[in-house]
């Protein structure tokens, strides 16, 4: 919700018969402190985060928004789907190489990071690249990427 994908924290209400609720909530309470463990500094954190969140939610989105703009723009006809919403973007390439080598290639000698396509259940022969990286970034890598496909 406000781009801090390593901070979790939730909260849930269970409602119904009292029995049923007391057991439900024994059971979440176990899972909870099994497998969902919320750190303190993200508890202390929550009340500002609640507080300033929305005005960076709003930048955030508009930033985002322009980098995708960029990115769909600089994409030419069938080299991929450009981004229409997230903060992704799907490259089709021709090249007879793995979706995972081509990522890896890329790293390796442009530094640059791109994701399989498989990672998101996409046809082969696709690469997905973040439009997260600054503005100015995004034009250049995916010049440098099309040398590539």
């Amino acid at each position: 919700m406000f781009a801090l994908p390593g901070i979790k924290i939730g909260w849930m209400g269970v409602s119904g018969d009292k029995e049923l609720v007391g057991k439900s909530m024994r059971t979440l309470e176990l899972m909870s402190d099994t497998f969902l463990p919320v750190n303190e500094a993200a508890q202390f954190a929550t009340g500002q985060i609640f507080e300033k969140g929305e005005a960076f939610l709003k930048d955030y989105c508009e930033e985002i928004g322009e980098r995708r703009k960029k990115l769909a723009r600089a994409m030419e006809p069938g080299l991929g789907v450009p981004p229409r919403g997230g903060f992704h973007a799907v490259v089709r390439f021709q090249r007879d190489v793995e979706e995972e080598d081509l990522a890896i290639e890329l790293l390796n000698t442009e530094h640059i990071l791109v994701h399989p396509g498989y990672f998101y259940d996409i046809e082969d022969r696709h690469i997905v690249m973040s439009c997260v990286s600054p503005v100015e970034v995004l034009g250049d890598s995916l010049e440098r990427i099309k040398a590539h496909l």
